[in-house]
Parts: structure tokens; C-alpha cells; sequence
């Protein structure tokens, strides 16, 4: 049952005005329509590509990106559809509203219908138990993963993403986080966020939210660098959990069930045009064999990102001393 707390926060969040945050580090110069922030780092990215790996007798199911891993203990029967993208849409939505408002309360209170409209949705039962669905999902994984700076590991951490309160309260959804997982949060960059990321269909483009948001995740990364809007197909398909290796499908399905499903949820997102490209980013052939195809590269044109026209400040160069000789 919500506390009293929570039916007050729900009746403030209904007359709560919109708040421009400007984060530190981003120019505030995204469009609304198109592009938010959000928190991003080692945990959320790992766990948005973690792939089911196994699941033991008793149910317990891991998800592994690396040498990251996502546990759900104990769900027999649920496990492996629990970590599905409808799941890593509504964490990237809490943390999106975590991030919004200046990360520092561990709480995150979100007006049902806006989560409706970013993620093009109609029917307010089918949301509600959609939301519920997520929120009992993420409230029952574990994180294991490596704390890194600079390729250097710092710390194990293993940690819970939920501080196990959640709910949905006169039309506000509600979910606090873990105080430890939510320092997590406070310490990551930022980075901008397609909103579109929201609105993807996975029945009909399963793959196009691993893509997206694996190329604003480099995009952020490689920052004014030139190779910031070129990637390689292979890293892209690792971003995509439910895409199949190629030796889990025979040789001649290559084109059907590897080739056309990338290039059909590349194209079904609209922030982007792409194409494959050479090293320096001239325009390439489509490859035609699996091998060429693990070997090649895309073009990445964003319509309309922010750092579309950012320039990288030159580093002052350093005077070097001359020893005179006296």
C-alpha cells in the first residue's frame, strides 16, 4: 500500500509545471520534440544489451553483456521474458525522469498518460499493467558488474536497481530506487537521448531500440571525433539481444534472417539515414556474405542530434622550457 507521502506526491505531480534542467557538460540546446538527457554509464548501457545466457533448475536466469551479468532469481516460469525490451524502455524512461529532475531524490513520480504519449500508446489498462509488469521485472534483477575508469577496474559491484517501492497512485506511477544504485546514477554523464527510443514497436522492429540507442551511446562517446557517426555492423548486432548468431541459423537463411531484419529496423528509425561506408566514411556496397557483412561499417546521418555541429576546443598547446645556458 502507497503511504501517505505517495498520494500527496500524486496530487502535486498532476499540477506540477515543466522544468528546463540544464546538466553540466551539454549545452542546453536540445529540442524537445526530438531529444532529452539521460544518465548513462557501464550499468545501464550493459544491462539495455544483456542477452539471456542460461537459466538453472530452479529457475534462476542470467543475462550477460560482457563482463556484465543481470540475475532474476527464483522466476521458474517468468525469467527469460523478463528482461525484454519493453522493460529497458521503462528503466531508460525512469532514469530519463530521475535524471530530469536533478537526480537527487531516489523516488521518480511520472504522470501515466505522458509515459502513454512517449510511448505511443492508447489503451490505459494495457499500460497499467504493462507498467506494473516492468516495475516487478526490474524490482526483482541484480546487477553484477565492474566499476571502470579510464579501462581500469575499480570495483565488483553487486547491486539491486529497485529500493523495492513501486506502484501506480491516481494516475501517477511511482518507483524509488536503490540509494546505492541511484549514487550509481548521480556519478554517470549524460548524454543526449532520441526520444523516438520511446515509440519503437518491438513486435514489428524488434532491433531498432538496441540500434538507436547503441549509436547515441558512441555518438556521446566519440564526441567530435571523426569516427563519432561511423560504427561497425558487428558492434551494432551484439547491441541487439534477440538477433541470432549466425551459427544458430543454417547458411542460406543468412539474407532472411540476418541481413533484412538489420536493414529493416535501420530504416524503420526516423532520427537517422545510413548507409554502409569505408573506413573514412565513403559510401560502400551492401555486403553480400555474412563475412563481408561482419567486416562492414555504416554511415550514421542524424537529422536532427544536437552535437550535429559541435566543434571540439582545441587543447592550448604547452610552452616547452628552453634551458638557457648561462
Amino acid at each position: 500500500m502507497p503511504d501517505k507521502k505517495d498520494l500527496l506526491l500524486a496530487k502535486v505531480i498532476e499540477s506540477k509545471s515543466s522544468v528546463n534542467i540544464i546538466l553540466p557538460g551539454i549545452k542546453d540546446d536540445v529540442t524537445d520534440e526530438k531529444y532529452t538527457y539521460i544518465k548513462q554509464g557501464n550499468a545501464t548501457n550493459k544491462l539495455a544489451k544483456a542477452r539471456s545466457s542460461e537459466v538453472d533448475i530452479l529457475g534462476n536466469a542470467t543475462f550477460k553483456s560482457e563482463d556484465f551479468k543481470a540475475s532474476i532469481y527464483k522466476k521458474a516460469n517468468t525469467a527469460l521474458s523478463k528482461l525484454n525490451t519493453v522493460v529497458k524502455v521503462f528503466l531508460d524512461y525512469l532514469v530519463m525522469d530521475f535524471t530530469q529532475q536533478g537526480s537527487g531524490d531516489t523516488k521518480v513520480s511520472v504522470k501515466l498518460k505522458d509515459f502513454m504519449k512517449a510511448r505511443n500508446l492508447k489503451d490505459i489498462k494495457e499500460t497499467r499493467k504493462q507498467v506494473l509488469t516492468a516495475m516487478k521485472a526490474i524490482d526483482d534483477i541484480t546487477l553484477d558488474f565492474s566499476d571502470k575508469h579510464n579501462g581500469k577496474v575499480l570495483n565488483r559491484i553487486n547491486i539491486k536497481i529497485s529500493g523495492g517501492s513501486f506502484g501506480i497512485v491516481n494516475g501517477v506511477i511511482f518507483f524509488r530506487f536503490n540509494h546505492e544504485f541511484a549514487s550509481i546514477l548521480r556519478n554517470y554523464s549524460v548524454m543526449h537521448y532520441p526520444l523516438e527510443l520511446f515509440g519503437f514497436n518491438a513486435k514489428y522492429n524488434p532491433h531498432s531500440y538496441h540500434l538507436l540507442r547503441t549509436m547515441a551511446e558512441h555518438k556521446k562517446m566519440n564526441r567530435g571525433k571523426p569516427n563519432a557517426d561511423i560504427m561497425s555492423v558487428k558492434t551494432l548486432i551484439e547491441a541487439c539481444p534477440s538477433f541470432p548468431r549466425y551459427e544458430e541459423i543454417e547458411r542460406k537463411s543468412f539474407s532472411q534472417k540476418i541481413l533484412e531484419p538489420f536493414e529493416r529496423d535501420m530504416d524503420a528509425i526516423k532520427s537517422i539515414s545510413w548507409q554502409y561506408c569505408n573506413t573514412n566514411g565513403t559510401e560502400a556496397e551492401a555486403p553480400d556474405t555474412h563475412l563481408e557483412f561482419q567486416k562492414a561499417k555504416v554511415l550514421i546521418l542524424w537529422k536532427e542530434h544536437p552535437d550535429n555541429n559541435f566543434v571540439p576546443q582545441k587543447k592550448p598547446k604547452k610552452n616547452k622550457l628552453v634551458n638557457k645556458k648561462s
